[in-house]
Order: C-alpha cells, then structure tokens, then sequence
C-alpha cells in the first residue's frame, strides 16, 4: 500500500477544533431572520383561536375588534374564500377532506386559527383579536390513536379516521411460512409518544404582493424550493409568480417543509388585502398550534435462523396525524429506515395515518 500523500492540505484538520464561520455573525446581532425584516407599509398579524378541540362555530362577532385603534383588517374564511387556494400535503397532493386556512364552519384542534387581524403592531393585533367574539357548539374531541380506531368519522364525506393507507396488514402466504418456518420469530411493540418540534425559531412569514398576481415570502422554512413549488400549485400560478426568501432560520426539525394553515392565510390575506403582511409565532402558539410530531405505535414481527440472521419482517404501523392529514400522510418513511442497516430478505408492511 502507498504511504499517505501528506501533501494534501486537509489532512491538517483531521483532529482538530474548528472555528464555526457562522457564529460570529449571529452572537453579534448581524443574523437575518424572518422577525428582522421589515418593508413599508407592513402590517402585523394575529389570529384568534379556537379553545377546543372539536365543535361546530355557532357564530362570530368582530366588530369590537374592527374598532380598536391600528386596526386595518378583520378577516374570517368567508373573505379568504374571495381568493382560493389549495391546501396540499407534503407530497403535495390535495387532502380527500376540505382543508382552509381559517376554520370553516368547525373547528378541529385546540389552537386552530378562525380570525385573522392585521393591524398596524402585533400588541394591537393581539388586543383586536382577543376581542373577537365566537360562539362554538362543542363535540367529543379525538385525540389518541386507540380512539380514532373506533370512533365515527371526525370529517364529513369520510369512512373512517385513515386519512391514508399503504401495504396490507395481512401477512401474504409466502412470508408467513418464511416467519413460521425460522428457528426464532420475535413480535415486538414500539409506542412512541407526541412531541412538539419547538425549534428556537417559531414559525414565521412576511408575504408582500407584488404586481396583481406575484408574490414574495420572506419565510423561515427548510427548503425553499419546496415551499415555492407548494404556493404556486396551492395558488394555481406559475413558479415564476413566487419568490422566496430563506435566509437565516433558528431550528425546523420537520415542522417548516411547508406552509400550514397560519402562514397560508396571511399569504391569502395579503393578497387580497395589498399590503405586506407579517405573522410571527409566540412560543405558547408554537406550544398548542403547530404541528405534532412523532406520535406512532408499531408493531414489529422478525424472524431469525439458527444464526441469528434475519429471515424475513412485518410491519405495522400507525402514526397520529391530528386533525388534518398535512404532513407526511402514512410516513412509508419509517419502513425504509427500519432495517436500513441490516441485511433483510424479505419485507412487507402497512402504514397509516
């Protein structure tokens, strides 16, 4: 074997601490993030938000909060339907249930947003919409997977609580005599329980119209080209329509692939209204409004020969999307990582959301 080319200059690194060339730039305050841009003309955006987690809106009633001083606009779903918009998954592909920025006639989650304010500062934002008067006719909410299974549908038009499903939970012929016919067969179940992302950077988007029909987003997101993609198809206008800007972000964890009900109603609202709108999360929203993550339960059958090596698996596996199948729908991901590191014969699974 020839000896190490120790001409190469990277070699002096090996072992050594390095200096992270971003760190100066943030701890002296020169970052850039969403909350740090400001545009003229702009206006800041709070929501009010539903206190339960399931029920039927009897009424609402914003005229107090049209009143308050620096307020410019009260806005429920009836005024963001004059402007529609699609609202995809992460694959994006449309949901089989309607799903709109504002809550729509129901409410399905603790948090969900049904008013938007602008106003000319977040505090009287925040006043107008803590004024906002709504009138809800509560339902039994769902909430953990065991009750989604049995209980009745929770949206309209629905056979059940799956919002998707992929492989069969019945085990085919030829891997079940696999798995019978190992000399050790193991069945194992993994529960896994919610958990919020809470990235140091909530949520945030400043969207300003330009033109009748472009748009630019100021957005703190993981994949910029992602989320440009998403708003021109959920608008229904061409890529060049939507510029997006992503420059530092504090923290996404999966939460920020895309936009979620909040940041697509201040884009809808900023269109219709013309001015530069911006939201950004308050940690106690990020605590009960944004997305949950991780909730999932697997059960997890292998087979193994005298050896030890794995003969064949089977999967089952159910993860609790909420109320609105948004994210990752039935996560296939977790069945193309569980046996990544080993050499596995046979596979076959299920997956639902």
């Amino acid at each position: 074997m020839n000896a190490p080319n120790s001409s190469l200059g990277a070699t002096r690194w090996i072992g050594q601490r390095v200096p992270r060339k971003e760190d100066p730039r943030l701890l002296t305050g020169r970052g850039q993030f969403v909350d740090d841009i400001v545009l003229p003309g702009m206006l800041h955006v709070a929501f009010a938000r539903s206190p339960i987690a399931r029920g039927r809106i009897v009424s609402i009633d914003t005229a107090a909060a049209r009143e308050m001083p620096g307020v410019h606009g009260v806005l429920t779903m009836a005024d963001l339907a004059a402007r529609p918009i699609t609202m995809l998954s992460f694959f994006f592909t449309e949901a089989e249930i309607p799903i709109t920025p504002l809550a729509d006639g129901h409410v399905s989650y603790a948090g969900e947003p049904v008013v938007l304010v602008a106003a000319e500062t977040r505090a009287q934002a925040e006043d107008a919409a803590s004024l906002v008067e709504i009138a809800y006719e509560e339902l039994d909410p769902v909430v953990t997977i065991a009750q989604a299974r049995t209980a009745g549908p929770i949206h309209p038009g629905m056979d059940s609580n799956v919002a998707a499903e992929i492989g069969d939970e019945e085990i085919e012929d030829e891997l079940e005599d696999t798995l019978a016919g190992s000399a050790l067969r193991l069945s194992h179940r993994i529960v896994h329980q919610r958990i919020s992302q809470s990235p140091m950077e909530t949520r945030g988007v400043l969207a300003s119209r330009d033109g009748p029909e472009e748009l630019q987003l100021w957005i703190t997101c993981q994949s910029p080209h992602l989320v440009a993609r998403w708003v021109s198809l959920a608008l229904g206008l061409p890529d060049s329509a939507i510029r997006v800007v992503a420059k530092d972000v504090g923290g996404a964890f999966g939460l920020k692939n895309h936009p979620w009900k909040e940041e697509c109603a201040v884009i809808v609202a900023a269109l219709l209204m013309g001015k530069p709108l911006k939201w950004i999360e308050d940690r106690y929203e990020a605590l009960t409004a944004s997305n949950q993550a991780r909730e999932a339960e697997m059960t997890l059958q292998a087979g193994f020969d005298a050896e030890g090596r794995l003969t064949g698996s089977h999967g089952i596996y159910d993860c609790n999307n909420g109320a609105f199948p948004q994210g990752a729908d039935s996560n296939i991901a977790v069945h193309m990582f569980v046996w990544a590191a080993y050499k596995q014969p046979a596979y076959a699974f299920v997956s639902r959301g």
